[in-house]
């Protein structure tokens, strides 16, 4: 993650609807006793961007909590994050194994208007409250038994 250096360009901090697994394996979102506690809270709260640059992954949870907490999300075009990434739209998507891409994102995101961050941000978060939560969760994993089971 990369820390915030100047909180003006970032334009705030939204509260989502993210979770994350406590110590002891408890989990632990907005409202729950201790979420505002957490440290992955706090550090993802304090970013002003966060940074995926991951070979292979599905969805990352760890994406869909940034964005649902507020946080910019610059990941690589593996597996399944361009579902849930469009470039330029909720986040940053650049080529995997691309240094030079990643590092280029990183500085153009600096140059990023206070608007243009919000705008991001909250598409980012209008996003992942429209795909992933607990309801459309609960109805996919239904609809994959169901046809597993039939």
């Amino acid at each position: 993650m990369a820390n915030a250096t100047d909180r003006g360009r970032s334009g705030g901090r939204g509260r989502g609807r993210g979770t994350v697994r406590g110590r002891g394996g408890s989990t632990r979102g907005p409202g729950s006793p201790g979420w505002l506690d957490t440290e992955v809270f706090q550090k993802m709260t304090a970013s002003d961007l966060f940074l995926l640059p991951s070979l292979e992954e599905g969805i990352a949870n760890v994406a869909v909590e940034a964005m649902a907490l507020g946080t910019p999300v610059v990941t690589t075009n593996c597996g399944g994050m361009e579902e849930l990434i469009s470039h330029d739209q909720e986040g940053w998507i650049v080529p995997t194994r691309n240094t030079e891409a990643i590092a280029e994102q990183l500085i153009n995101f600096t140059t990023f208007s206070v608007e243009k961050v919000r705008s991001i941000k909250k598409s980012a978060l209008q996003k992942v409250e429209a795909q992933h939560n607990e309801k459309k969760m609960v109805e996919g994993m239904l609809e994959l038994y169901s046809r597993i089971i039939v």
